[in-house]
């Protein structure tokens, strides 16, 4: 019904159709999060967030902080940071050894911002103003007023994928890549990462296997429908509608002796990732868990 392709734009006040030739898209890319005790607490943001609220906005009131990941995107956060006046009390590493740009890694050694290696948050907590502390998988606590998490980041292929376009998986550029046509074509991060021969995949699994050992079941995956870890690989609908005998006996391990799970009637029967964000917030970390869970790879 219509004369040919077009994108649908809106502002404040209006929304409208435009029609197009070449479509070139350059939307970026978001932070991964990953839940842990106290993930939701105010005070714990992404890598990319931290970026936009320092450089774009000049609205960031945090004044010492950790950063957890050292690959390159962690140690130019804590860079960026130093650089602003903040404190940065210490970057902490998941792996055996930092992971990103050996020049970045002098950078941090050069400005004494210390590099915990084999140690990941297990908790975050503090009070009505935020975030007072993390405590760490060695024992230690650390006083800060901002945990940033830059594990990762993820192409933002959304309007990609409203297309119906196809993509592939690729951990060396951060997941799901666009693939363009002959009208459509990706610039910037939302085509992908660099890459630079480092496996993101890995790293994040990493990331996820640690953290979920801190996890318990009442643990919040899904923010916007308020969805625990247990709600997930029990696979059970919202709390805030009534939950039969019949559902409580089902869980993911059921589903998977019915064949292979799919991702789309699990948040059909759960609602993770359809609550206002639209599984920006959650949508990578459920795909991992349920990757987990099955014992298949998350592509």
């Amino acid at each position: 019904s219509l004369p040919g392709q077009v994108v649908g734009l809106a502002d404040a006040e209006r929304s409208w159709m435009v029609g197009f030739g070449n479509l070139l898209l350059a939307t970026g890319a978001r932070d991964l999060p990953l839940a842990f005790p106290g993930w939701i607490q105010p005070g714990v943001m992404g890598a990319t967030a931290l970026s936009k609220l320092l450089e774009l906005y000049d609205a960031f009131a945090g004044r010492r902080i950790v950063i957890a990941g050292s690959h390159d995107l962690g140690l130019e956060t804590a860079l960026l940071a130093r650089d602003k006046g903040l404190e940065i009390a210490a970057v902490v590493e998941v792996r055996a050894t930092a992971q990103g740009n050996p020049d970045l890694q002098q950078q941090l050694a050069d400005a004494g911002i210390p590099i915990l290696c084999n140690c990941y948050p297990v908790e975050a907590s503090g009070g009505i103003d935020g975030l007072e502390k993390v405590a760490l998988s060695d024992g230690s606590q650390i006083a800060c007023d901002s945990l940033v998490m830059a594990v990762g980041q993820v192409p933002m292929i959304e309007l990609h994928d409203s297309t119906g376009g196809k993509r592939h998986f690729d951990g060396a550029r951060g997941g799901w890549i666009p693939e363009g046509d002959t009208t459509i074509a990706f610039a910037g991060l939302c085509a992908g990462l660099p890459d630079t021969g480092f496996d993101h995949a890995a790293y994040r699994a990493d990331w996820m296997n640690a953290l979920g050992g801190a996890c318990s079941g009442d643990t919040i995956i899904c923010q916007c429908e308020e969805m625990t870890l247990a709600d997930l690989t029990g696979v059970q609908p919202p709390r805030y509608l009534d939950r039969p005998e019949a559902l409580r006996k089902r869980s993911l391990q059921t589903l998977l002796r019915d064949g292979p799970a799919n991702q789309d009637q699990v948040k059909r029967l759960t609602r993770g990732g359809m609550g206002q964000c639209q599984g920006r917030r959650c949508r990578d970390q459920v795909s991992m868990i349920l990757a987990s869970e099955s014992g298949c790879p998350v592509a």
